[in-house]
């Protein structure tokens, strides 16, 4: 595709891609208006109904505190109204006492247990009893009959002697009080007593009362209250025994009646349902249908069970109490967004327009600008004397500049180009070997997009004068010329590149100083040329016999250096005296006696001096002494 078509393409995909954003941008914003706007209701609905939670929680937790309290008065009072409820009984007898004195004890005894057997007959909430300072029960309201039971020992459920802490008592202060439990029906009963004594008989005459009793006279007595308030709210307050009895409801027909034997036609099967949560639960919120209204009704109710009291309260009330508020929470979101937005649409769309016209006028101008900046990128390259070639990564040449053609292409006509396949990486260079001549070549190259399409750029120098030249030089300055073997400068080289690191990480190297024995006769004896021969010929033998782990170097006329790495210095000598005897047997075609002397130097990272030129003198002095001792010595 033609690069001024792909650009105008890009730019008609910019500004497509433009008014695309700003329509999402309008969409989205549409979306999250909506969301917001929805999580806004929601958010609202919450509180709500959080809140009508709280109320039904709070008026279930009002009457709880109204009860207890009430209960409590009661339980606070208790003793001054039995107290009081005993003031007309000791009247009574102390005037029969009276009218009575001439008469004997026993009479004015008999006298006193039918009184109070008659004022026993007229109470219901609590009962009177006559007992002997012995704890002889004479007259036991329990049963309505006159006994002579000996009940001093009698206990009640902590085991306390209660009978005889009243007598104890009434024995010391002429009366006595006391709270005792009793166990009935598997329940736990408190129950309050008071006696007095009567000095005219002997007797004790007491009064006692169960705290139930009394409880509930005072939770009926608020119930009662609850009518006319509840008659006024949209709240449904429910209180029931644990057994199910209805102590209280909004429906006053089921008061009294067990939750399970309410009429169906009364529709209220919920509040077994109530009564039931209550119990099994404790406390919580429950939802449930209401169909008494003839409509199917939600309703939340939170019920709360009294163990102490055995009562479940539950206070319910209809869950769309506030539809209508939300509904116009809703109305009055959705006007204000409409009034809000619709203006900033209305812009956004202007300013798409302006963009599309901006855009459309840009398109031209950058195609004129891209020509121009072709044609100079394109001369710059021709004028250029590297060679520039661009390929794509299927290596298809998409432009190569004149210097490039006549150097890499010899003028033919080439589509395709790899490199990976053309180059051969060598010591800092690359080389391309062609049909005819071979090059040395460095290159740059960076990955750039071309017409549109992602392409790599080379930019390739031609070397080949130069690397040649460098080898040569190279060759010369660190070879020697008749052995190959190395020279001073490439011993002076290995010695700081190879041997320095070596032995700093705590390995040993050495250094050996070789002189060759009797070559100056043979040299004179056979002439230069077969002096050379030796020298290659024992070259030779000391590069096969060292190993890789060694390097020797000619330094002087029969004048040898060995550098050595990972050798013990045992090992070492052994080895040059391997090495001395293979000199000394071997074949040079004319009778000779040729060996060596050596002088080995050991390099430790302890060393103080650690200069090349002090081990070389070093070993040096070591070989001096090796020629005064004679020939073929190793001096270490």
């Amino acid at each position: 595709m033609d690069h001024k078509v792909r650009i105008r393409k890009n730019w008609k995909y910019v500004l497509y891609i433009s008014i695309l954003f700003m329509l999402a941008i309008i969409v989205q914003d549409i979306v999250k208006e909506a969301i917001v706007f929805d999580n806004n209701v929601d958010t609202f609905r919450y509180e709500l109904n959080t809140r009508i939670k709280e109320d039904i929680f709070e008026e279930v937790d009002l009457r709880v505190r109204e009860i207890e309290s009430s209960i409590n008065n009661v339980n606070d009072e208790l003793s001054e109204h039995i107290i009081g409820d005993l003031e007309p009984l000791l009247f009574t007898i102390n005037a029969l006492n009276s009218n009575n004195a001439s008469e004997t004890i026993e009479v004015r005894q008999s006298l006193l247990l039918e009184t109070v057997q008659d004022y026993n007959k007229l109470e219901s909430k609590h009962c009177y009893y006559v007992i002997t300072n012995t704890g002889i029960e004479l007259y036991s309201c329990d049963h309505d009959e006159f006994t002579n039971t000996d009940i001093s020992n009698e206990k009640d459920y902590f085991n306390r002697f209660y009978i005889q802490e009243i007598i104890n008592e009434v024995g010391l202060n002429g009366s006595g009080q006391s709270d005792f439990y009793i166990e009935v029906d598997d329940k736990i009963l408190r129950n309050f007593t008071y006696a007095v004594l009567d000095e005219n008989t002997g007797y004790i005459i007491g009064i006692k009362v169960q705290y139930e009793n009394y409880n509930e006279l005072a939770l009926s007595e608020l119930i009662d209250n609850y009518s006319n308030y509840y008659n006024e709210t949209d709240k449904d307050m429910f209180i029931a025994t644990g057994s199910g009895v209805v102590l209280y409801y909004n429906e006053p027909s089921i008061i009294s009646l067990n939750v399970e034997n309410i009429p169906t036609s009364d529709k209220l099967e919920f509040l077994e349902d109530l009564s039931n949560y209550g119990i099994e639960r404790s406390s919580g919120y429950f939802e449930y249908v209401d169909y008494s209204q003839d409509k199917a009704v939600n309703k939340i109710a939170y019920i709360k069970y009294l163990e102490e009291w055995d009562l479940v309260i539950s206070s319910s009330v209809e869950k769309g109490i506030y539809d209508e508020l939300i509904e116009e929470f809703r109305v009055e979101n959705y006007n204000n967004t409409i009034l809000i937005k619709v203006p900033i649409y209305m812009v956004l769309v202007i300013l798409g327009y302006l963009l599309y016209k901006l855009v459309s006028t840009n398109i031209n101008l950058s195609l004129s600008i891209f020509d121009e900046e072709e044609i100079l990128y394109k001369r710059f390259a021709d004028i250029t004397t590297d060679s520039i070639i661009i390929t794509n990564l299927s290596g298809e040449i998409q432009f190569i500049n004149e210097y490039g053609r006549k150097t890499l292409l010899h003028g033919l006509e080439i589509e395709t180009l790899n490199f990976n396949d053309l180059l051969v990486e060598e010591d800092g260079f690359y080389t391309i070997y062609g049909n005819i001549d071979t090059y040395n070549i460095k290159y740059n190259v960076e990955e750039i997009n071309y017409h549109g399409e992602e392409c790599d750029l080379y930019i390739i120098k031609d070397v080949t004068e130069k690397i040649q030249t460098e080898k040569t030089l190279k060759a010369l300055t660190l070879e020697d010329v008749l052995t190959k073997l190395g020279n001073r400068r490439l011993l002076v080289n290995d010695f700081q590149d190879k041997v320095i690191p070596f032995v700093k990480e705590g390995n040993v190297s050495h250094l050996v100083m070789i002189d060759l024995d009797n070559f100056k006769e043979a040299n004179d004896k056979y002439g230069h040329q077969f002096g050379d021969q030796v020298l290659l010929s024992i070259s030779e033998i000391f590069k096969k016999e060292l190993g890789e782990s060694s390097n020797i170097y000619r330094v002087g006329g029969d004048e040898f250096c060995i550098l050595t790495k990972g050798r013990s210095t045992e090992d070492l000598v052994l080895v040059l005296k391997q090495i001395n005897q293979i000199i000394i047997d071997f074949d040079y075609g004319k009778v000779v006696n040729i060996s060596f002397s050596a002088g080995v130097s050991e390099i430790r990272v302890t060393d103080i001096k650690r200069r090349l030129s002090d081990y070389y003198e070093q070993a040096d002095e070591k070989l001096y002494e090796a020629k005064e001792k004679g020939k073929s010595i190793i001096v270490i």
